[in-house]
């Protein structure tokens, strides 16, 4: 077995997740209220369209019986925070575990923003001289620093690159997220060109496409390399490891994974925290933090919650033990 891993450095460069990437941070507490003075009804109502016109479930929910429920739960609420068990009820309609509210005077309702994701390390694996290896790690890099990100992953991807490869492994263990864009431009030359997969709103859809180096959306490239490299061997297999600690883009990666040919996934499940949410800042200071769209597959199948692996292996080492012996298979 020899250790032909080039795993990629990016504790200098790179960070925590960030909301850019689909990726939850906390919402910092609004202060005392200062705009107009609003009733509870009125608020509750003012959260619903909201919910209605931004959550990604929104077309899910039945919201004439929501609205119902949520008034009801209000009772006789005689200031707005009386109706936060209201505000839990409408959140709990959403049924997508990540909505939260944070009042004007700090108080929290609905599931911590703060992912519960333990930390962990691993280590570089040894491999037989005929798999590639590649590793990421979080970035929270914007502009030059992401770009100077993608370089650094296809870098790695030219050193382990050598003719007899059967396959790669693509190490997410580590992937703790930040901006997913230059770790999709550092991948192109593992995903091939294309659209490798999707972010799906409640009424919109846009793709996310690696071409000639660059991350694109809409034609509008968010990440480039400026000499792409492209591999001995195109198309090839593609072992993706995960565990509990790949969160936010990291899972967003391992989503756009999914679909791909000749692909197949080992590990724990992912965090569970890859969606893309928004803040919305209501009229009295407090703060609605909505999930307004899931990451989905080249074949727009939507990923919610935690992305579960093909093969399950939780054992130390056991991930790599199945990725290799499916790879030389």
């Amino acid at each position: 077995m020899l250790a032909i891993a080039a795993a990629l450095l990016g504790a200098t460069a790179c960070g925590d997740s960030s909301r850019s990437a689909a990726g939850p941070t906390p919402v910092t507490p609004g202060g005392p209220s200062s705009g107009p003075t609003v009733t509870p009804i009125e608020h509750l109502n003012e959260l619903l369209r909201l919910m209605e016109a931004e959550a990604v479930n929104a077309r899910r929910v039945d919201w004439v019986r929501a609205r119902a429920d949520v008034i009801a739960a209000a009772g006789a609420a005689q200031s707005i925070p009386d109706s936060y068990p209201a505000i839990a009820v409408a959140l709990n309609r959403l049924d997508d575990f990540e909505s939260h509210y944070r009042g004007s005077d700090g108080r929290l309702v609905g599931p911590s923003p703060e992912p519960a994701c333990q930390p962990g390390l691993t280590e570089t694996p040894s491999l037989p001289d005929t798999i590639g290896y590649v590793r990421l790690n979080g970035c929270s890099c914007e502009g030059p620093a992401a770009d100077r990100y993608a370089e650094a992953i296809q870098q790695a991807i030219r050193a382990a690159d050598r003719p007899g490869l059967v396959g790669w492994i693509v190490d997410l263990r580590e992937d703790r997220g930040g901006n997913m864009w230059p770790m999709i431009a550092g991948l192109g030359p593992i995903f091939g060109e294309g659209i490798i997969g999707w972010i799906v709103y409640n009424n919109r859809d846009y793709e996310r496409e690696y071409r000639d180096g660059a991350a694109l959306s809409l034609a509008e490239p968010f990440a480039r390399v400026a000499v792409p490299y492209t591999l001995i061997r195109p198309r090839p297999k593609v072992a993706v490891l995960t565990a509990d600690t790949t969160n936010s883009a990291g899972e967003a990666i391992t989503v756009f994974f999914k679909s791909r040919p000749d692909t197949r996934s080992f590990g724990a499940p992912t965090c569970g925290h890859h969606h893309l949410l928004g803040d919305f800042r209501m009229s009295n200071g407090a703060t609605l933090t909505l999930k307004t769209a899931h990451n989905a597959d080249r074949l727009k199948r939507t990923y919610a919650g935690r992305v579960v692996p093909d093969e399950l292996a939780t054992a130390p080492g056991e991930a790599v033990d199945r990725a290799v012996a499916w790879l030389l298979n």
